[in-house]
């Protein structure tokens, strides 16, 4: 059975009965002293407790939130650039198309059978250079006819003058003979030329690009023959947008890059500009011709015609990889203070990797070029090399 005690039966315990207490009082008895040990027990367990207290508060994990709250984010390793303005070359780069300076379908001018062929295809030829031999048979027989009838004009004629000068001949018979004689003489030139173009000729040098006829074929007047260009010069053939033809003019330089030669280009001046642009398509063919007498790019190549447009003076130009497109147009960031800070920028001109930043930036910003995607606006950078 348990028994509760209450704390004025517990003083009573402690001091004696009541009435010794009550004789104590009177006689100016302060009671019993507590000994030693009930001096300082009690506080020796307060001032334990609040040691383990203290000691577990200390050793206790602060949160990460704190944590990061007392130290602060990381900085993130970037790379920079610092913006300095030029003078950037505006360039208009559109594809064409080589082509040769002259092609020309040499044709025969006379019906023939092909008796010979001369050069191979793929030769260098010379301004009236043989290229075949048609048979002849025919045609020199009428012009021995025409040779004859001539000569036979010729005599008549110098028979009517002589008796003129006697008096013996008229003035029509004269006048008949210097006509026969004058008829048979363009016969005989007739059939002069017609049997030196028995012998097909190259009409200009250049290179025998192909031979179309064989030996033993037939040919009539007009059948082409031979294809030759002329590929010491070539005419890079571009469409212009209506954009930009108004840019162009006839005698500017030019560039041609061949693309199919690493670094190789050709120096080139417009040389002609359609005067008509297409209807379909709202271009103009241009023409831009290109010495090329080393012979290194070939017609009917696939090349890129850089013409100029203008100079943007003091433009500032930045890595591609360093902008970021957003919902509201692009965006870069920059440093400030050891901070990244985000710009809004409006781009211009793009020139291979770099592109014109024209709002945005000022000369001497010190641009983020790496890194710049793992930043956010006023996070800590530190620049590495």
């Amino acid at each position: 059975m348990t028994t509760l005690v209450s704390n004025s039966e517990s003083e009573t315990r402690a001091s004696g009965s009541p009435k010794a207490a009550r004789r104590r009082k009177t006689a100016g008895d302060p009671g019993p002293k507590p000994g030693p040990r009930q001096s300082w027990a009690a506080p020796a367990f307060v001032l334990g407790v609040g040691a383990l207290i203290t000691a577990g508060v200390a050793l206790w994990p602060a949160p990460a939130e704190s944590i990061a709250k007392t130290e602060g984010p990381p900085a993130v390793n970037v790379k920079i650039q610092e913006l300095v303005p030029i003078d950037q070359l505006d360039e208009i780069r559109l594809p064409a198309v080589l082509e040769p300076y002259r092609r020309v379908k040499v044709a025969a001018e006379v019906m023939g059978r092909v008796e010979k062929l001369g050069p191979k295809e793929g030769s260098d030829l010379e301004p009236n250079q043989p290229l075949a031999w048609l048979n002849s048979d025919l045609i020199q027989a009428a012009y021995d006819q025409a040779k004859a009838k001539h000569e036979l004009d010729v005599h008549e004629l110098k028979r009517y003058e002589t008796l003129d000068d006697r008096g013996v001949a008229t003035d029509i018979e004269l006048f008949r003979a210097q006509a026969a004689a004058a008829i048979s003489q363009a016969v005989l030139n007739e059939a002069g030329e017609r049997l030196k173009r028995t012998v097909i000729r190259a009409p200009m040098a250049g290179v025998l690009n192909d031979m179309i006829i064989e030996p033993g074929e037939f040919v009539s007047a007009g059948t082409p023959v031979a294809e030759i260009l002329e590929i010491d010069r070539l005419k890079a053939v571009v469409n212009l947008p209506e954009r930009d033809v108004v840019h162009v003019s006839v005698g500017q330089k030019a560039r041609i890059l061949v693309d199919a030669i690493d670094g190789y280009e050709l120096a080139g001046e417009v040389t002609f500009i359609e005067s008509c642009g297409d209807e379909r398509c709202r271009t103009f063919r241009t023409e831009i011709t290109a010495d090329n007498k080393q012979r290194r790019a070939r017609a009917g190549l696939i090349v890129r015609v850089a013409l100029r447009r203008n100079v943007i003076e003091k433009a500032i130009m930045i890595p591609l990889v360093a902008v970021i497109p957003t919902e509201e147009g692009y965006q870069v960031y920059v440093i400030e203070e050891g901070k990244a800070r985000s710009r809004t920028v409006k781009v211009g001109l793009i020139v291979g990797d770099r592109v014109q930043a024209k709002i945005g930036l000022e000369p001497g910003d010190k641009l983020i070029v790496d890194g710049h995607r793992l930043v956010g606006d006023g996070a800590p950078v530190q620049v590495v090399e």
